[in-house]
């Protein structure tokens, strides 16, 4: 699915969607329209952001050390 087509489906204008995406901070009533449109728990959307935003966060040298 497109962001346009998520866009238009969850009734989040197209430019916010993009802008918070790109930022990160979505609303709880947002969150569950995107849940929705996408047929997925909203616990899956969160717990799949949780571990993007862990993995970003994540310095590779350090998480290569802590499995030595």
């Amino acid at each position: 699915m497109t962001q346009v087509m998520l866009a238009d489906r969850a009734e989040i204008p197209r430019n916010t969607l993009n802008r918070k995406i790109n930022v990160g901070v979505f609303n709880f009533d947002e969150l569950c329209r995107i849940a929705g449109v996408t047929h997925r728990p909203l616990s899956s959307i969160i717990a799949m952001a949780e571990k993007l935003d862990t993995a970003e966060n994540t310095i590779p040298a350090l998480a290569e050390s802590e499995m030595a």
